[in-house]
């Protein structure tokens, strides 16, 4: 519910990277499908990657690397597997057959995403089976591993560990949690 950021801080305090929460919804009862952002939640991230920049660099040109996370996936995550599929791009995990919960249209908010420059990786849910993380237009786009047993037959569970380095970047990796055990599995560092 809502959107909102969090500044992640060196141990000298200065802002490294900022977290940016953003409601994907739910259901698009107009469009028969699931929702997407709304014009006033991309000019709010906008708004908020400018602001931002000006507090931390004194310009709203120089945007603060950041990470998106929302529920929904944008519909960005289905093309950018498509693409990488059998080529030589970035691409982790896997995607599985009859798993597109992405909105019923497309919003625009990832070419807005991809036009400030800011945010390098976006994290999403909503897909339980889904697993994958591509490098897509420059942006790290990753499916969160759904965190238990109970809702799809599906071995891996557990989650995505995001270290975030001292100039901004990023690597994740997957932690594997093992069905009737209390054993996790840490993956490679990507």
């Amino acid at each position: 519910m809502g959107n909102y950021y969090y500044n992640v801080k060196n141990d000298n305090g200065e802002v490294i990277s900022s977290l940016i929460m953003m409601d994907s919804h739910s259901y698009d009862e107009e469009n028969g499908g699931y929702d997407h952002f709304h014009n006033n939640q991309i000019e709010w991230y906008e708004n908020t990657v400018k602001s931002i920049a000006k507090d931390v660099n004194g310009d709203e040109s120089k945007v603060v690397p950041s990470l998106a996370f929302f529920h929904v996936p944008m519909q960005e995550y289905m093309t950018a597997y498509d693409e990488a599929k059998g080529t030589d791009n970035k691409l982790w995990g896997f995607r599985f057959p009859n798993e597109d919960g992405t909105p019923a249209i497309d919003d625009n908010m990832f070419e807005k995403m991809v036009e400030l420059g800011s945010s390098k990786g976006y994290f999403a849910g909503h897909d339980h089976m889904n697993n994958y993380s591509v490098d897509y237009q420059g942006i790290r786009l990753t499916y969160g591993l759904s965190c238990d047993h109970n809702i799809y037959l599906v071995p891996l569970r557990g989650g995505v560990l995001i270290n975030v380095k001292n100039d901004g970047s990023f690597t994740t990796q997957h932690l594997i949690r093992h069905r009737g055990q209390s054993t996790i599995t840490i993956g490679k560092e990507q």
